[in-house]
């Protein structure tokens, strides 16, 4: 990013924080849904997908008894 105006820097620190903001956002709501699940928040993408897919599979099998499952969230 360039500062328009060519002065002290400051676009370029608050552009930073907007992203740091940004990024901050993104991440606390994954954390709140790994949590409801019971599942670590660094778990690794091939294992997330993993259990994603056994629950889809487990609610299309059974839609009104997946909620009985011990890593369905509550």
């Amino acid at each position: 990013m360039l500062d328009p105006a060519c002065g002290s820097g400051n676009f370029l620190y608050v552009a930073l924080q907007r992203l740091k903001d940004l990024d901050t956002a993104h991440r606390n709501p994954d954390v709140a849904v790994f949590a409801a699940y019971g599942w670590e928040p660094d778990m690794a993408d091939d294992e997330l997908l993993g259990r994603l897919l056994e629950l889809n599979l487990a609610r299309a099998a059974n839609p009104e008894g997946i909620r009985d499952r011990a890593d369905s969230p509550r």
